[in-house]
């Protein structure tokens, strides 16, 4: 037998206060009724979608972009919640799975990128820094 829901009103305090308000359309926790889709879903569809066009994302990587989706979708609900620390909890998973998926700067082994960065400061009037060496 389930457990009566403790928010619903007992015998007669309907006719004292009027009918329960209807429910929120998030009722049941802050995540209930799946997570928003916003800015970093959107951005993170537009990534995949890319990366399967340019042949960087294989059949295999399928589980792996639902996993991305799902943590920009967690962006997406701690922005609209007002949650900032799920951010720091999801924030290095999400990375390190996007650079498994060379889809950061820094996995990609991408010259043009580099190319086009020096170009640009060049541009800007800019001479760069040389890397620092660890030796």
């Amino acid at each position: 037998m389930p457990r009566p829901n403790p928010a619903d009103p007992g015998e007669g305090q309907v006719e004292l206060f009027g009918p329960p308000p209807a429910p929120k359309p998030n009722a049941g926790g802050k995540m209930a009724g799946g997570l928003p889709e916003g800015d970093a879903t959107a951005a993170m569809r537009r990534s995949i979608e890319f990366a399967k066009n340019e042949g960087g994302h294989t059949p295999m990587d399928e589980g792996a972009g639902e996993v991305l989706i799902a943590y920009a979708r967690a962006v997406d609900g701690a922005v609209k919640h007002g949650t900032p620390y799920v951010l720091g909890k999801i924030g290095q998973p999400l990375v390190d799975l996007l650079g498994a998926l060379h889809m950061t700067p820094d996995a990609r082994d991408d010259a043009a990128s580099v190319d086009a960065m020096a170009q640009l400061v060049a541009e800007l009037g800019g001479v760069p820094d040389p890397a620092p060496s660890d030796g």
